[in-house]
């Protein structure tokens, strides 16, 4: 028996265990891990990382920087999420002027850029960069109205005769019958102030010397213009251009069935007036589009009443 004593006490020995004894009935050694080793027996490690329970990640590689979805300002890695709270909290980014404002000044800046007089003062003034931006604010040009004349974007299109202007405004949906204060059209501003276009030197219709109708005029009565609308003293577009003997312009409107025979609030027809103002040029050019220049012819009045027969060219001095 493996007996000892201790104090005066028995004590028996462990026993020898086959397996982890060094040699036949010798010593049993202890097998000892070091802190850091693996053995066969030990469950395989897994490397710390970022997981889906948001675990601690790798760190970041020093002065890497990550875009600010709001500012486009490059931030450091480390520091994003605060910045990106921070910075949709108290900032906006206003993509059309490219800049970031104060979040508290979105709405002067808004009202600024969409603000109507101020758009169809920049029609008026042919700032079509300044038109542009605007409308990169979603300024709504098809309801813009100007606070003291009334006037669309269409009428001060129409008041400078441009016709590029026209085609722009018509393609972002601008109506081009609209009244202002005045009654008054586009067609009708276009007229009031249209003159004829001369021939250019490649034109065929140089030679003869030939003009053309005033480009904006045409191009509202091809988009559909009304022709035949009084403004607030009883004038048709026709009528305004026979007042000033703008020839050329006068015939394209007859020629796209204008009315000639009605009258303003004297009772004159276009042609009366075109005769009374001595303009001649005007006065052929509306007979050739096909106006009836006779003695005895009735004609109409704006409220479709009849009047005295048309005098004759004679009878006006012609």
């Amino acid at each position: 028996e493996n007996r000892g004593s201790v104090g005066g006490r028995a004590l028996a020995r462990p026993p020898t265990t086959p397996g982890l004894a060094g040699g036949r009935g010798g010593t049993p050694q202890v097998m000892s891990i070091q802190e850091g080793e693996e053995t066969s027996d030990s469950p395989p490690r897994v490397a710390a990382s970022a997981g889906p329970a948001g675990g601690p990640g790798p760190p970041s590689v020093e002065g890497e920087t990550t875009l600010c979805g709001n500012c486009r300002r490059n931030i450091p890695a480390g520091n994003v999420l605060a910045h990106s709270v921070s910075c949709y909290r108290n900032n906006f980014r206003c993509d059309a002027c490219d800049e970031v404002l104060a979040l508290r000044d979105k709405d002067s800046h808004m009202q600024e850029w969409r603000d109507p007089e101020r758009l169809v003062d920049a029609v008026g003034k042919r700032d079509v960069e300044l038109v542009q931006r605007m409308l990169g604010h979603n300024a709504d040009v098809c309801n813009a109205v100007h606070p003291t004349t009334k006037d669309t974007a269409m009428h001060a299109a129409a008041r400078i005769g441009d016709e590029e202007l026209v085609a722009f405004l018509t393609a972002h949906g601008v109506e081009i019958d609209f009244t202002n204060e005045q009654k008054e059209t586009p067609l009708l501003l276009a007229c009031a102030t249209a003159s004829d276009k001369l021939p250019s030197p490649s034109s065929p219709s140089s030679s003869s010397g030939l003009a053309g109708p005033s480009p904006a005029v045409r191009l509202l009565v091809e988009l559909g213009a009304s022709l035949d609308v009084l403004n607030a003293r009883g004038e048709t577009a026709l009528m305004l251009l026979c007042r000033r003997g703008i020839a050329q312009t006068a015939r394209f409107l007859v020629e796209m069935k204008a009315d000639t025979e009605i009258c303003n609030q004297l009772g004159d027809t276009p042609l009366q007036i075109a005769q009374r103002q001595g303009h001649q040029e005007t006065v052929l050019a509306l007979c050739t589009a096909g106006t009836p220049l006779r003695v005895g012819t009735p004609s109409r009045s704006a409220d479709g009443s009849r009047r005295s027969p048309t005098p004759s060219p004679g009878e006006l001095g012609f």
